[in-house]
């Protein structure tokens, strides 16, 4: 939740940006999930693969 303070703007308007990014993942976080954000130009295995660009989220 700490990062969430240090977001501001989004790429369009009500989208909340990154913000809602990372609210969207915590629960999954919590369940030990990686979480890939990427763009829907790339394939899923290219996301998986590392072969496009990606945020990748992880909790150890």
């Amino acid at each position: 939740e700490y990062h969430q303070t240090l977001c501001e703007g989004a790429s369009r308007k009500g989208a909340n940006g990154a913000f809602a990014k990372l609210e969207y993942i915590k629960e999954p976080l919590k369940n030990g999930t990686t979480v890939i954000i990427g763009s829907s130009a790339y394939t899923i295995p290219e996301l998986l693969s590392g072969n496009a660009p990606r945020t990748l989220i992880k909790v150890n």
